[in-house]
């Protein structure tokens, strides 16, 4: 029979699946089953329509009784090869009819879900060996999968669902997969930060952050420079940047919790802002100072009365009363590479380049937006990002300026980068390149101190000194999962017209 490649089997079993017969074969990579036609041979092959599931991907095999299953299986001929040399069970087994197996199944792009298989036979003596045999491959085989996590939860994150999802999709998940967990709900701002700068965290195998894009900050502030623990996010904000960008546009709570059983690690890159030769913050996502700094202004004090909808009434209103900001901005420019987008696996996020003899130059103008991107800032709002070409591990950051404009044209910037920013790149009053070094000073504002907008928090400071720092920090993730665009017509009108054309 054809078996996932490499994929040694240990043991080998005819069950019964949904009152049909399957044969079920465990291996060191992969539990794969298919349909045996009751185990009837016809011309020497099996009647099949294989499935496979890799191990790591399996949460648990656990018992599952069900008395009232016995019935079904009067008459079965079970056959049973035990392979691969591991140890006999003992005579001495626990009586067992079902097991059910708890794995995670990608329903689409950037969405996992769990699914559960129960396997029943009449014997116990076979489900037992199951039981035995499987857990011991899963202690084997799923070492990236951590064993104890500290976890966050922000209660009052976007529409203060933390805790809510927390115990309906995160903490399920991580009981079934024999994940320890210590839960600390925040109670003020910089609680999470505080705590990881006192707390012992070689007790633990990585953090859990049950929250938005500001909790977030608050554990890289808490952990760097000197921590190396990977870090999960948990959608529960606003607009979910880091999460989005690191998991898909699409993912949800659910999904970002069976990232961190699978145990896969990615690095991302950094930003240490400087004040005067003065640390004063990272920022992982976006600096900016323009429209989106006086957006947030704006909002922040309407968070506890308009919740999410206080960035679309700040945004309204910023956009009336818009105004340009002079910066001048010096940089080390990386040469022009071809764009491209950072999905899983990236080739650009595992190259070494050398980028420490780049040129210095400057530039002087009024911008209504100066923006520094560490990530794309993928969201709900913007699926492809702010940036849509930032990496997440290649030491670079991505600048954006949206040059002097009337309030027609930036409100044409804001639909594009809302629907396509690739598109909104190619407007002829918006520019973009890439750097590791940027000093940028602000030298004429309205206000007597210019509004940076680091991260969702506001930022008061008159010149800013970015540098970046690569693979400063790890998290619980694969990367975007790449997704070929389909050429399906939508009618066929559209079909016909496309037939055409040839």
């Amino acid at each position: 029979m054809a078996l996932a490649v490499n994929n040694e089997v240990v043991l080998e079993n005819i069950f019964t699946i949904n009152r049909i017969c399957y044969n079920v074969c465990l291996g060191e990579t992969h539990l794969e089953w298919f349909e045996t036609n009751e185990g009837i041979f016809e011309n020497g092959d099996l009647h099949h329509s294989k499935k496979s599931v890799p191990i790591e991907q399996i949460l648990c095999i656990r018992e599952e009784c069900k008395g009232s299953e016995r019935n079904c299986f009067s008459g079965l001929h079970s056959r049973s090869y035990l392979l691969s040399g591991y140890h006999s069970l003992s005579q001495t087994v626990v009586p067992c009819l079902s097991a059910e197996i708890w794995y995670m199944h990608k329903k689409k792009a950037d969405r996992w879900r769990l699914k559960r298989l129960v396997i029943t036979s009449p014997h116990d003596t076979i489900v037992s060996k199951w039981l035995h045999f499987g857990q011991e491959i899963l202690r084997k085989h799923v070492i990236k999968r951590p064993k104890r996590l500290l976890i966050f939860i922000n209660p009052i994150s976007g529409s203060k669902s933390g805790v809510r999802k927390f115990r309906k999709c995160v903490e399920p998940v991580f009981r079934m997969a024999n994940i320890e967990t210590v839960v600390v709900r925040t109670k003020h701002k910089n609680h999470c930060r505080d705590i990881l700068k006192n707390q012992n965290l070689s007790l633990y195998d990585g953090i859990c952050l049950v929250g938005g894009d500001g909790l977030y900050s608050e554990a890289i502030h808490g952990l760097l420079p000197d921590s190396s623990l990977p870090i999960s996010i948990i959608p529960c904000g606003s607009t979910n940047a880091v999460a989005c960008s690191i998991c898909g546009p699409k993912v949800d709570a659910i999904s970002a919790a069976l990232q961190v059983v699978r145990g896969c690690q990615i690095s991302l890159d950094v930003s240490n802002i400087y004040a005067e030769d003065r640390l004063i913050a990272h920022h992982t996502c976006m600096l900016s100072v323009g429209y989106f700094g006086d957006l947030l202004a704006r909002a922040e004090p309407w968070r506890r009365i308009l919740g999410k909808r206080r960035y679309d009434a700040a945004g309204f209103r910023t956009l009336l009363s818009m105004r340009s900001t002079r910066v001048r901005i010096t940089y080390k420019k990386i040469p022009d590479v071809v764009d491209s987008v950072c999905h899983e696996n990236c080739l650009r996020c595992s190259r070494e380049d050398d980028n420490s003899s780049l040129e210095e130059r400057r530039i002087e103008r009024n911008v209504a937006v100066f923006s520094i991107f560490t990530i794309s800032c993928r969201c709900p709002m913007s699926t492809t990002g702010g940036s849509p070409y930032s990496h997440l591990g290649d030491g670079c950051a991505v600048i954006l300026i949206v040059n002097e404009c009337s309030r027609f044209q930036f409100l044409r910037f804001l639909i594009a980068l809302a629907k396509d920013s690739t598109n909104a790149l190619k407007l002829p009053y918006v520019e973009s390149f890439r750097t590791t070094d940027v000093k940028v000073e602000v030298l004429a504002a309205s206000m007597d101190t210019p509004n940076w907008n680091c991260d969702g928090e506001v930022v008061r400071e008159r010149s800013l000194h970015v540098k970046m720092e690569r693979k400063a920090i790890n998290v619980f993730a694969n990367g975007v999962e790449k997704v070929e665009k389909s050429n399906k017509k939508c009618c066929s009108l559209c079909t016909s017209r496309a037939d055409d054309d040839f």
